[in-house]
């Protein structure tokens, strides 16, 4: 069962990739879609309010 989830996790990275292929975004904008929830999370580590406000 694990490998069949980790399989379908592939599965939607990869046809994420395939749709943001036909936008004209620039690719370096993938990524740091991929980093923002650590991005909001790393405003945790200043304070509470902080966070909850990223």
């Amino acid at each position: 069962m694990k490998n069949l989830l980790q399989l379908e996790e592939l599965g939607q990275f990869l046809f994420a990739i395939f749709l943001f292929t036909q936008l004209s975004y620039s690719w370096w904008l993938f990524p740091a879609c991929l980093l923002l929830p650590d991005l909001s999370t790393a405003g945790y580590l200043i304070n509470p309010e902080a966070g909850a406000w990223s």
